[in-house]
């Protein structure tokens, strides 16, 4: 199941960039229909040579692996990803004020196109209702 799992990780677009877009460890549960929990395997990125991994049209070079482990119980796989989290929570932290930073721009931009759209309407209303009145 680990070799399947790698290969298909590998063969994904994003598997090179997963180190610099700070994915750095990977969990990923097992069931089986007949079997029920089968385990959790967990995946880290280790770059012991210090050098950066590139992609180019003609090579392909990563300079670190991803090492592996089994953890047997799914309570002890939600505890390490816990712990791996809080050590490493201030990249998370920062991503989630990022992305809730745009959320609220782009709320911002999309209500104010909306109550642009509904002044012109109202302002088009009003043109048409005066050139109906008989103004003295």
């Amino acid at each position: 199941m680990e070799q399947q799992f790698r290969y298909k990780l590998y063969k994904d677009p994003k598997y090179p960039f997963f180190p610099a877009m700070g994915i750095k460890h990977i969990f990923q549960g097992f069931d089986a229909q007949e079997d029920g929990y089968m385990g959790t395997l967990h995946l880290w990125y280790t770059n012991e040579s210090g050098e950066p991994s590139y992609h180019t049209k003609d090579k392909n070079f990563i300079s670190g692996y991803w090492k592996s482990e089994w953890i047997d119980a799914a309570v002890e796989a939600v505890e390490k990803a816990i712990e791996l989290e809080r050590e490493d929570g201030l990249y998370s932290e920062k991503l989630v004020q990022v992305h809730l930073k745009y959320m609220e721009e782009f709320s911002e931009k999309i209500a104010q196109e909306l109550l642009d759209k509904k002044f012109k309407k109202q302002m088009e209303e009003l043109e048409e209702e005066s050139k109906t009145v008989l103004w003295n």
